[in-house]
């Protein structure tokens, strides 16, 4: 019989989870991060709300509610990333592609003929930003993992 006994996965207690998580606390307390965080944040409540604020018409109810939806959706990867980083961070890719469908969903939602041309703008500017601050997210979490591969 052999002596081996199985220990359990718990990680916790490992020296380079803690020195992972002491990183990612150095690098989320960086006031650009916090800047990025928060305009994630900010960019899904505008996205969330821009219906109601340039008045989309009954026969847009479909970018209306997908409007909601992926506002939400920021702002909750926003919230997310402001208030638990060190959990969150693999996550900030995600406003990238969001964005993209902001961007492409007055015509890929089914399209009415009747679009106006400011929901079709503010879309294309909401978008165009969450695709920016999803980059810049991403570009963050990426550099912050190569220093500690430095190291």
């Amino acid at each position: 019989m052999s002596e081996y006994t199985r220990q359990g996965t718990d990680l916790r207690g490992h020296p380079d989870i803690a020195e992972l998580q002491e990183r990612y606390a150095r690098v989320a307390a960086r006031p650009q991060v916090i800047a990025v965080d928060g305009a994630i944040l900010l960019v899904g409540l505008y996205a969330a709300i821009s219906p109601w604020v340039l008045h989309f018409g009954a026969a847009d109810n479909d970018l209306k509610f997908n409007n909601l939806i992926v506002g939400i959706a920021l702002a909750v990867i926003g919230i997310g990333l402001a208030s638990v980083p060190e959990r969150m961070h693999r996550l900030a890719w995600i406003a990238a592609p969001l964005g993209v469908w902001l961007l492409i969903s007055p015509w890929a939602v089914p399209p009415t003929h009747h679009s106006r041309a400011a929901l079709i703008w503010s879309n294309c500017w909401v978008g165009g930003v969450a695709v920016a601050l999803g980059l810049i997210a991403a570009a963050m979490t990426f550099m912050a993992g190569r220093r500690l591969v430095r190291r």
